[in-house]
């Protein structure tokens, strides 16, 4: 999206993650687990969302099988999608002018080369953007939902009364 963008050049240093073993153990850290749920592993990364004290956990291994759920809560219709290509998960209202829309991947890809389809109007919409692109809702932004990435357990001693979206092997 943004091809002038600078990043930091770390001339060759720094090239593994130093909290691989982290992600990997069972210890959580310092102030543990207050809430213990075995619904996921504790270190399972989860996309989580909270409106009006309504709240629901997306784990990214499910969403790595379906990358595209349409879902509501707390009585609001949501698109969740996941780009599989870097774990990108982002939350957005789907509906437009009243009217609760549908989304299908139509095609997988990373940054601005992932689209998805309402199937109401077959709208193409830029998925990392939430812009409709083509179709007769061009021009549309859906709304975005605040969503943020959290450990499983993590989300879970924050929302205790959390709902999961589970997938068949999640």
């Amino acid at each position: 999206m943004h091809p002038d963008t600078l990043a930091l050049d770390k001339r060759g240093r720094y090239q593994f993650d130093r909290y691989t073993g982290y992600y990997l153990g069972r210890d959580i850290g310092v102030t543990g687990e207050t809430n213990y749920d075995t619904r996921l592993h504790s270190k399972a990364l989860v996309v989580g969302v909270d409106i009006d004290g309504h709240t629901k956990a997306y784990p990214l291994s499910g969403l790595a099988k379906q990358p595209v759920v349409n879902d509501t809560v707390g009585g609001r219709d949501i698109l969740v999608f996941l780009e599989r290509g870097t774990d990108t998960a982002l939350v957005y209202e789907r509906q437009v002018d009243g009217r609760p829309l549908t989304f299908e991947i139509q095609r997988e890809g990373v940054g601005t080369q992932a689209l998805v389809r309402d199937l109401e109007t077959s709208t193409t919409w830029t998925a990392l953007t939430g812009v409709a692109t083509d179709g007769p809702l061009q021009g549309t932004v859906l709304a975005r939902i605040p969503s943020p990435l959290s450990f499983w357990f993590a989300w879970n001693d924050w929302n205790p009364e959390t709902e999961l979206f589970l997938t068949e092997g999640n």
